[in-house]
C-alpha cells in the first residue's frame, strides 16, 4: 500500500473543531500537512492532515506532552514549596503545594502553553 492510499483509507471519525486543539497541537498538524504534501507530492488539506494525526499521532504526542508538563509542573511545585519551608523554618509539606495550586497553577499553566507553543518541552529522564 503506498503513502497516498494509506491517506485515503483512513477511517472516518469525528474531528474535534480546530477551535477546540491546543495552539501547538495546531501547529504540529500544520507541520504534518507540510510533510504530507511533500512526501505524497500533492496538496494535503488540513482536514486530512488532521485525520493522518488523530489516527497515528495525536496518542503518543499527547501523552509525552503531558507527561513532560506534570514532571515541570511538579519541579515547580518542589521549589515553591522548599522556598515557603525555607521562609517559615519548617517543612510545609502538602501545605505549599497546595498554595501554589491556589495561587499560581492557573499562570503556569498558561506560561507553558505560550513557552512550549512551537517546541516540545522536555522529557523527564
Amino acid at each position: 500500500m503506498n503513502a497516498m492510499s494509506e491517506c485515503q483509507a483512513l477511517p472516518e471519525m469525528d474531528l474535534p473543531p480546530v477551535s477546540k486543539l491546543l495552539p501547538a497541537e495546531r501547529h504540529r498538524i500544520e507541520q504534518l500537512q507540510e510533510e504530507m504534501s511533500r512526501r505524497l507530492n500533492r496538496e494535503v488539506s488540513f482536514e486530512e492532515a488532521t485525520r493522518e494525526w488523530f489516527s497515528h499521532h495525536a496518542l503518543l504526542w499527547r501523552e509525552r506532552r503531558l507527561r513532560a508538563m506534570l514532571h515541570l509542573q511538579r519541579q515547580a511545585m518542589d521549589t515553591h514549596k522548599w522556598i515557603r519551608s525555607e521562609q517559615e523554618q519548617r517543612d510545609l509539606g502538602s501545605a505549599a503545594v497546595l498554595e501554589w495550586i491556589q495561587h499560581y497553577a492557573a499562570a503556569w499553566r498558561e506560561w507553558f502553553e505560550r513557552e512550549y507553543e512551537w517546541t516540545d518541552p522536555p522529557l523527564p529522564e
